[in-house]
């Protein structure tokens, strides 16, 4: 005798069926089938108690005297594996349940001659056309429908979990209506469960959450957290904003810009739009040499000559300047502290807008251990 089994589910939130169908001999002659509707179950579940139902269904049929042993054969390998061995996790008491059954089986009534036998549960594989696994497969489907019997069977462990991420999920995406920030409203970004822009390198994804979120390098976050030693400004004059490598004229001539006539709100939020912005940001290196946030203080040991280039606030116990990214002449400001005699320094506007500073003179006490501007 040889039972075949499947289980079954339909659109989420519907109810799992399973089905058997049992063939008796070589010429495989359906002798029984069936369905049952399964609220509250996973396809895994579906398939474990349409065993258990199937050889329940043969242990009455009268062929079973007959018969020296029973294969129950279903196409979901680990539901087989389980049937074996040791269960776990979801639906566990129904392949125990399995394991009892079949251990009752040498003990059904037999013909004479008919040896106890086993019950052996075999994988065969799904919708490859053997005819007693799409006749289970059809009773399952048919399950799906089937009228509810009374009482229901209780919910499996894995449809609780299921129903649980649902109402979790539910929760946030409520929750993110309310409290998202101005910034992401503004935009339209929703919630998603596997969100495109993860694909991203991190870098590029990091400069998107910013641009997105406006908590970044940006003039206005700094002015809002103090931040007194940051530089507001781009390269090219414009204060930082989250939008604004679409209009910095020193970005366009770095790399074109591949987005086309997009608005910036479909560059943040579309994926054709973030994508093109990750490979642009790749080629102009906007944020490593155009727009950075803080440029670097390079120093050349020139001897009596000492020449140091950047615009940040460079400190040593030598020299304290405040450099400027816009092409100015100004008087130098002579620290008390210095070991320079008081001379002066230019202010030059590069491409990249490097400014540079030149003094000269022997100092007059050595540097202290540890200054940058040696």
């Amino acid at each position: 005798m040889v039972v075949y089994t499947d289980g079954s589910k339909g659109k989420e939130g519907t109810a799992a069926g399973a089905g058997w169908a049992g063939y008796w001999g070589t010429s495989r002659t359906k002798i029984f089938s069936g369905h049952a509707k399964l609220p509250n179950h996973e396809v895994f579940d579906a398939e474990a108690r349409a065993a258990l139902l199937g050889l329940q269904a043969a242990l009455k049929d009268p062929k079973t005297q007959h018969s020296t042993n029973i294969y129950i054969c279903l196409d979901n390998l680990e539901a087989v594996q389980q049937l074996r061995g040791q269960p776990r996790e979801s639906s566990q008491s129904i392949f125990m349940n399995f394991q009892e059954a079949a251990q009752t089986w040498p003990q059904r009534p037999r013909a004479p001659g008919i040896q106890s036998g086993t019950v052996q549960v075999k994988w065969v594989p799904g919708h490859t056309g053997i005819e007693g696994n799409e006749e289970a497969d059809k009773e399952a489907k048919m399950g799906c429908y089937a009228p509810l019997e009374l009482p229901p069977p209780p919910a499996s462990l894995a449809a609780a979990k299921r129903a649980a991420q649902r109402v979790h999920w539910q929760c946030f995406a409520q929750f993110w209506a309310e409290k998202a920030s101005k910034h992401y409203k503004d935009l339209g970004i929703g919630l998603e469960k596997r969100p495109p822009e993860l694909l991203l390198p991190r870098a590029a994804l990091g400069r998107l959450l910013a641009a997105r979120s406006g908590h970044g390098d940006f003039a206005e976050y700094h002015e809002r957290f103090k931040h007194d030693d940051a530089l507001l400004t781009c390269s090219c004059g414009r204060r930082k904003e989250p939008s604004h490598f679409y209009f910095c004229r020193e970005g366009r001539k770095a790399a074109a810009h591949p987005w086309g006539q997009q608005p910036v709100a479909d560059i943040l939020t579309k994926k054709t739009g973030f994508t093109a912005y990750a490979d642009w940001l790749g080629k102009s290196q906007f944020y490593t040499a155009i727009c950075r946030r803080h440029w670097d203080a390079k120093c050349i040991n020139l001897g009596t000559y000492r020449l140091t280039s950047g615009s940040l606030l460079l400190h040593s116990s030598s020299l304290l300047f405040r450099l400027f990214s816009f092409p100015s002449i100004f008087p130098f400001v002579h620290p008390p502290s210095s070991p320079f005699p008081p001379l002066g320094f230019l202010f030059e506007k590069t491409p990249r807008c490097t400014v540079y500073c030149l003094t000269v003179g022997k100092p007059k006490q050595p540097p202290a251990r540890g200054a940058t501007c040696i």
